[in-house]
């Protein structure tokens, strides 16, 4: 088993973390600071953060055919 990894990019607590099935390595956390967090595996890296405002955001779930 691999070991766990911590993944860097909210100002708060992250509240929920979902892999894509149509890309391998894509993973998008959201998180208590209002702000959802793109990460590539494969460079450990964020892609990208997008701001949705202030309010805590608790799930998320990527629609077939779009990521």
């Amino acid at each position: 088993m691999a070991e766990a990894r911590r993944l860097r990019g909210h100002k708060a607590t992250a509240t929920c973390c979902i892999a894509s099935r149509d890309r391998p390595g894509l993973v998008a956390t959201s998180g208590e600071d209002g702000c959802i967090c793109w990460f590539d595996m494969r460079c450990k890296d964020v892609l990208f953060t997008m701001d949705l405002g202030a309010n805590s955001i608790s799930s998320l779930c990527f629609k077939p055919g779009w990521f």
